[in-house]
């Protein structure tokens, strides 16, 4: 066996291949009274190492079995048919079958009249027998599409019967030959030049993965491997080569079907449609997406119209005029087979040159699905999808019905940028923006549609990292959104075209989970705490004033929102730079609640009772709490009361209390019922309890004490009071070798 060194890859190999089967089968005694005839890759001169061997054989059948038994015993990968009919070989046989005999080849000098007597049959028969055939080829390919429209085909593409492989070219090939063997048009003469590149192309790739010990999925595994033989450094050249070279078989197969069933009349409406100016050919698109209108495109239109794009040495009054061209189209007043058009037609990426750079090129993971260009082109259809139907993104439906026409405009030009800057190293979604800026300057588009889709790219990913890697009840999740412009408009947009991202990357990772997760997080972005807590960053803002973020991201938002932003401002200065207890805080908000803040640098287990017990002697009633201590600044609590003083009553009467009660014995504890005490949630470091029931006085009191009383130290504590409900809930230092049943048993009180 020849070293793959010595080899000559493509048609040479085929041959020598072809050489050698041929003279081992002639050793066999049956084998010129079998009357062989070469079909299929054998009869094409394609056949690479592990390829059946397509056969006819037109021999006495027993003569025939003999020869058969013997070659499959020794192992040869034979695959053969006697014909039913002598006479019709077309009988019994399904299309691919009759489509293979006029490229069959006779083995033996006696067969070749058979051969052409059947060859010259089905040519007597003309087109009839091959319109027929057209729907099978149709059908055929429709049906491996689907069988290989998948994440794993892309990663490691099907050289043989994927979308543009082996199969599709040949089919492609069938048609020009069949039905325009006589046509000199120099548009299909270009297709079968392109087709017979590609093809020799997938020919070298399958022969030297078979000689790898492959068969005809290009795995992961041997795209390294074949990338060095071939001189790629690594494989990703390689591989956007391959997928070039497919999206390239694939539309042409599409166009020569499209052609060969097209009428007179059909073929001349498109021919007749003028494409001198750039208007033109857009105005041609939206009249008329088909993939013959797509074809006249991509062979005729001369270089004068599409030719520069947006190079830099493009005129600037070409510029405008495509700038002009593409905001008219981005309107989702447009059929999603106008935007396919656009990319299948080549008009896109010839006015945007980094659309032509992306193309091709795979992304090496199980979660996209698609190759760049091909997940824009998605990402377009999926924003018209979900315009036409708010239902498909289900909980995001409402978002959806918020945006109008300018809105859907920025979305869809977002989707055809927001990944346009992938490999060009770094952060694609920095460098997006940038491309962005630089391309709707030159194209002369509005600022503000500018400065919008910028956002968005450099955006793209900020909304999925937080719903789904963060906690979207956390104000540190809030602040990191707010500081990056997330809210009010940008947020229902970006929110949605999450949405569209995730669906146009990969249909199955669009969970119900993830839905769900990215509508909580707009949720709590709009709640009321949330929104007062971003207020109050932006007053921050425009004060010019900045603190640690440690502290910010400690401070409870319920506070925030329930405190006047002064008070606010006050706190957190205290908080910067804390080295003692702060004085007790009152404040009375402009809902006319009362807040009171207790500060003590150095927590301690019962400081938390204690604080309830000084509220409770002074007749305020708890309504909510937020019961805080980190590191540096100490326990830091906060409760909102209900109490017949006014603040400056209550400070003075809790300061009196606080300096009297740690002298004074615990007095009785009011007796209350809680209807359910139970563990809501647990870590290695801490159990999280809660305590609800009818709100009672003292009840607040009365948990803290049974938790004191048990050992139990309080992390943080959120206490809610609504109606006459209660719902408190601690967590508390986990206690190792401690039932947490029986704890609870003891809580029940």
């Amino acid at each position: 066996m020849l070293a793959q060194g010595e080899l000559q890859f493509g048609s040479s190999l085929s041959a020598w291949i072809q050489d050698t089967v041929i003279k081992a089968f002639s050793q066999h005694p049956n084998w010129a009274q079998s009357l062989p005839v070469a079909t299929g890759s054998l009869a094409r001169g394609e056949l690479c190492p592990h390829s059946d061997l397509d056969m006819i054989f037109l021999g006495p059948e027993d003569l025939v079995l003999e020869l058969v038994q013997d070659l499959t015993h020794e192992r040869w990968p034979l695959r053969y048919r006697v014909p039913q009919n002598m006479q019709d070989w077309t009988e019994g046989v399904d299309v691919q079958d009759i489509l293979a005999i006029p490229y069959a080849r006779a083995l033996v000098p006696e067969a070749e009249p058979f051969l052409t007597e059947q060859q010259q049959r089905l040519r007597d028969q003309g087109l009839k027998v091959w319109k027929r055939s057209l729907k099978f080829m149709r059908q055929e390919q429709k049906s491996r599409n689907e069988r290989y429209d998948s994440v794993s085909n892309y990663l490691e593409p099907n050289l043989k019967y994927g979308p543009g492989a082996l199969r599709d070219a040949q089919q492609a090939f069938y048609v020009l030959d069949l039905f325009f063997a006589s046509s000199l048009s120099i548009e299909l003469g270009q297709a079968r030049r392109i087709l017979s590149r590609n093809q020799s192309f997938y020919l070298e790739l399958r022969q030297r993965l078979h000689l790898l010990g492959g068969m005809d999925i290009l795995s992961a595994g041997e795209q390294r491997e074949l990338a060095e033989q071939m001189g790629f450094a690594e494989p990703g050249p390689l591989m956007q080569k391959l997928q070039r070279s497919l999206a390239q078989v694939s539309f042409i197969h599409d166009w020569v079907m499209e052609r060969a069933m097209a009428s007179s009349q059909r073929l001349g409406q498109t021919a007749s449609r003028r494409l001198k100016t750039l208007s033109e050919v857009f105005e041609a698109l939206k009249g008329d997406p088909s993939v013959l209108m797509q074809g006249r495109l991509r062979w005729e239109v001369e270089d004068s119209v599409l030719g520069p794009g947006l190079k830099l040495s493009a005129p600037v009054s070409y510029k405008r005029s495509v700038g002009r061209q593409l905001n008219q189209a981005f309107t989702v007043n447009h059929s999603p087979e106008f935007f396919r058009a656009l990319f299948r037609s080549r008009v896109l990426e010839r006015l945007i040159p980094d659309l032509a750079r992306v193309k091709g090129v795979v992304q090496h993971d199980h979660y996209h699905r698609f190759t760049v260009d091909a997940h824009l082109s998605q990402a377009l259809k999926e924003v018209l999808r979900v315009y036409a139907g708010p239902s498909t993104l289900g909980r995001l439906a409402p978002l959806v019905k918020e945006l109008d026409a300018q809105d859907f405009r920025i979305l869809l030009w977002t989707a055809l940028y927001h990944d346009l800057a992938k490999g060009k190293g770094g952060d694609h979604s920095t460098k997006g923006e940038a491309l962005v800026k630089r391309d709707f300057v030159a194209m002369g588009l509005s600022l503000r549609l500018t400065l919008e889709v910028a956002w968005m790219v450099r955006n793209h990913l900020t909304l999925s990292t937080a719903a789904f890697r963060m906690n979207s009840q956390e104000p540190s999740t809030w602040q990191r959104l707010h500081s990056l412009g997330v809210r009010e408009k940008r947020l229902t947009r970006l929110a949605v075209f999450t949405a569209v991202d995730i669906r146009a990357t990969n249909p199955e990772a669009w969970t119900d989970w993830k839905e769900q997760l990215l509508m909580d997080l707009v949720n709590s972005l709009r709640s009321s705490y949330a929104t007062r807590f971003m207020k109050f960053l932006n007053f921050m803002e425009k004060q010019n004033i900045s603190w640690p973020k440690e502290i910010l991201q400690q401070m409870d938002p319920t506070v925030v929102e329930a405190l006047p932003n002064g008070v606010v401002l006050e706190e957190l200065n205290h908080l910067k730079e804390v080295q003692e207890d702060l004085a007790l805080k009152v404040v009375k908000n402009s809902r006319g609640e009362i807040w009171v803040r207790f500060h003590r640098i150095q927590d301690r287990p019962g400081l938390f009772l204690g604080f309830v017990r000084s509220l409770f002697a002074t007749g305020s009633r708890i309504q909510q709490s937020s019961v805080r201590t980190w590191p540096g600044v100490g326990a830091y609590d906060w409760f909102h009361v209900r109490s017949q003083k006014t603040p400056a009553q209550l400070s003075r009467l809790l300061q009196i209390v606080e300096r009297e009660i740690e002298k004074t014995p615990l007095g009785p504890i009011p007796h209350v019922q809680f209807d359910h005490v139970t563990l809501v949630g647990e870590d290695d470091q801490e159990w999280i309890i809660s305590f609800r029931g009818r709100d009672q006085r003292g009840l607040l009191l009365a948990a803290a004490q049974a938790l004191f009383d048990l050992g139990l130290t309080i992390r943080w504590a959120r206490v809610h009071t609504w109606g006459r409900q209660v719902d408190d809930v601690f967590a508390v230092d986990k206690i190792k070798g401690q039932d947490i049943g029986k704890i609870l048993e003891c809580l029940g009180l």
